[in-house]
């Protein structure tokens, strides 16, 4: 891998809520295949920076650039068709629907026919719907969810769902996943298991993923480098050992000595 292959890099990112500076001045750059961090307390800009990567808000000011290519203002579902996926703090599952049912649709997303091919059922579109509902079949039992295919989502215990909207997201087939707190309301054993899976993830589907998490042992335990920041600035970027010994991050998360 050529030293400087960044997927992702961000630049000068500024998003302000009326008088209030969400996110300042962010420069991050990602290199392809890593396991980026970012930590932060509560509302030091995080899930802002997710929200301004996948389209759902504009910047004020700064830029994306995803690939070499700028995808500032670019609408989210542009944005999903280039290769960035997502999941969210609090699961976003189509709750009525079977697992396998949410994983398929999620599939549709590489889907190449037209309308009309959909419409009479042309040979093509039969044989991409076979190719697609095996490659929901697969990502269920990469996940651990082979066998829970028929169960209605509402109905898995918290983890396995968790799992299903982790299995949705690489079923776009995404080149960047970003995860939104993926081990909330998880305890230390399902914590673990999800630091496995997000490795076997990466590993199996090539993936680069930025993770956010209040959960410090999945940050520390799973990722390359870590992004931290304070009231929308950045404080601090490096490995794992470099970010625990760092002052300004030592005084965030616990306070000036007195």
């Amino acid at each position: 891998m050529h030293e400087n292959n960044f997927i992702l890099k961000l630049c000068g990112l500024t998003k302000q809520f009326g008088g209030v500076t969400a996110l300042n001045e962010m420069n991050i750059e990602v290199l392809e295949g890593d396991i980026f961090g970012i930590i932060g307390p509560n509302g030091a800009g995080k899930t802002t920076i997710f929200n301004l990567i996948t389209g759902i808000y504009p910047p004020t000011r700064g830029e994306v650039f995803f690939d070499n290519e700028n995808i500032t203002n670019k609408p989210p579902h542009i944005i999903s068709q280039k290769g960035i996926a997502r999941t969210f703090q609090n699961i976003r599952l189509f709750s009525n629907l079977t697992s396998y049912n949410n994983v398929l649709i999620a599939c549709h997303n590489q889907a190449r026919y037209g309308i009309l091919s959909a419409f009479i059922k042309t040979k093509e579109y039969k044989k991409q719907e076979s190719i697609l509902a095996e490659e929901a079949q697969k990502v269920l039992n990469t996940v651990g969810l082979k066998g829970k295919e028929r169960m209605i989502a509402s109905s898995l215990p918290y983890g396995e769902q968790r799992k299903l909207e982790l299995a949705r997201a690489i079923a776009t087939k995404p080149r960047l996943l970003l995860l939104d707190e993926p081990a909330a309301g998880m305890n230390e054993y399902e914590s673990q298991q999800l630091i496995e899976l997000i490795r076997k993830i990466k590993q199996e589907y090539n993936i680069t993923v930025i993770i956010i998490d209040h959960h410090m042992d999945v940050i520390m335990d799973l990722c390359n480098k870590i992004a931290v920041l304070n009231f929308g600035q950045k404080i601090a970027t490096g490995s794992p050992e470099e970010v625990q010994n760092n002052p300004c991050v030592i005084e965030a998360y616990l306070g000036a000595d007195k």
